[in-house]
């Protein structure tokens, strides 16, 4: 890969490797790849999420099951990311003036983190013509 690189961006760039391949990355983000902060908190990704539509989806979703399920197209739940990582998958319900956002659990880490991501239907609720968020369990 080294001998394939353009000249123009000679010293630009570093080589690494991530999940068993070689690839390219900026030489200005090297030190910030190598030791990159944790991820924490708890988040309701949209289904058409930049994240969620990564080149790389067998990284993000692991299970060809769960993958293929995830990236449906039009009615594609959300993700679920607790601490970075893929927990749950997600559909919002309107009924009335409450927003009932139904989690699939993926991880044991998904009913751990009950009360954050009611808080986070909390805060979608307004978003979606809601006064109220809430969860419910598939």
């Amino acid at each position: 890969m080294a001998g394939d690189r353009d000249p123009w961006i000679e010293g630009e760039v570093d080589e690494i490797e991530f999940d068993g391949r070689r690839a390219l990355i900026l030489a200005a983000d090297a030190r910030a790849f190598a030791s990159p902060p944790a991820a924490s908190g708890v988040r309701l990704l949209p289904p058409f999420a930049p994240y969620l539509d990564q080149r790389d989806r067998a990284t993000l979703w692991p299970d060809p099951a769960v993958r293929k399920r995830a990236r449906t197209g039009i009615g594609a739940p959300g993700a679920l990311l607790v601490d970075g990582d893929v927990a749950g998958l997600w559909r919002p319900a309107k009924k009335g003036k409450r927003l009932v956002v139904n989690v699939e659990p993926l991880t044991k880490a998904a009913r751990k983190a009950a009360d954050a991501i009611a808080a986070e239907a909390q805060v979608l609720a307004p978003h979606r013509g809601a006064k109220t968020g809430e969860i419910s369990w598939a």
